[in-house]
């Protein structure tokens, strides 16, 4: 299980229980008011936190990239063909 999904539920629901402090809704009306933004605050952050994640996975690709594209220079510098390595395994 991964622990940061777990603290970032934390910190909302630590907001939350503040925002209902500072707010105390006192009727259903500001209850559901209340709420709905809420859920529309937490849907923000999630999707923020789903482009951010997607974000720093296209660049692990991009780097990804660039290594394979050293290490096959590199070999073919020093005079190694890629396929001779496959065989080796």
């Amino acid at each position: 299980m991964n622990v940061l999904p777990c603290r970032y539920l934390a910190v909302i629901v630590a907001e939350l229980y503040k925002e209902m402090a500072d707010n105390d809704p006192k009727s259903v009306q500001d209850l559901t008011t209340f709420v709905q933004q809420t859920l529309q605050d937490m849907q923000g952050k999630f999707q923020s936190m789903s482009e951010n994640i997607v974000n720093r996975i296209d660049d692990m690709g991009g780097r990804i990239d660039d290594l394979e594209k050293n290490i096959a220079e590199l070999l073919s510098q020093a005079g190694v063909d890629e396929n001779e390595l496959s065989q080796v395994e």
